[in-house]
C-alpha cells in the first residue's frame, strides 16, 4: 500500500478521530476510534475491512499467461520479450490497485488523523534474504 503525505507550513492538531490500517493478504482492516471529552479515552468507533482480493487475481491471472507463454512460444528471445511486457502490465495493474486504496480511505476520513506502527528494524530479525531466481528472462 502506497500513501503519499503533503506536509504544509502549519501544523495540524491531532483530530478526536483516528484511524490505524493493518495490510493482510487477502484485506486491508481499517479502525477507527474517536476520542469523547467526557471520557477523556479513545472509544473503538468501527472496524471496516476492505478485500483487495483483485491483486491476488492480478498474480494468479500473470501466473496463467506466464504458464501459457512459455508453454507456446518456443523461440527464446520472442518468449523474453512476451514475459517482460506482461510482467509491465501485470506491475501496472497491481500498482495502480495498491495506489486507490489508501486515496479511498483518506476521502472517507479527512477529518481524521492517521496512526502507523513503527516498522523501523522489522526485517532485523529475518535469517536471511531470499535468492533471486536466475531464469533465462
Amino acid at each position: 500500500m502506497c500513501a503519499t503525505f503533503i506536509i504544509s507550513e502549519k501544523e495540524k492538531p491531532p483530530g478526536n478521530k483516528f484511524v490505524g490500517q493493518d495490510l493482510n493478504f487477502y484485506t486491508v482492516n481499517s479502525t477507527t476510534a474517536c476520542i469523547f471529552a467526557e471520557l477523556n479515552r479513545p472509544v473503538l468507533k468501527s472496524v471496516e475491512t476492505r478485500s483487495i482480493k483483485n491483486i491476488a487475481h492480478i498474480q494468479n491471472d500473470f501466473s496463467r499467461r506466464r504458464k501459457q507463454i512459455q508453454k507456446h512460444v518456443h523461440n527464446r528471445q520472442k518468449n523474453c520479450r512476451k514475459l517482460k511486457r506482461t510482467r509491465g502490465r501485470q506491475r501496472n495493474r497491481v500498482n495502480d490497485a495498491l495506489q486507490k486504496l489508501p486515496t479511498e480511505v483518506a476521502r472517507a476520513n479527512q477529518t481524521a488523523s492517521f496512526v502507523f506502527e513503527k516498522l523501523k528494524g522489522i526485517r532485523e530479525g529475518a535469517t536471511g534474504r531470499r535468492e533471486e531466481s536466475s531464469g533465462p528472462c
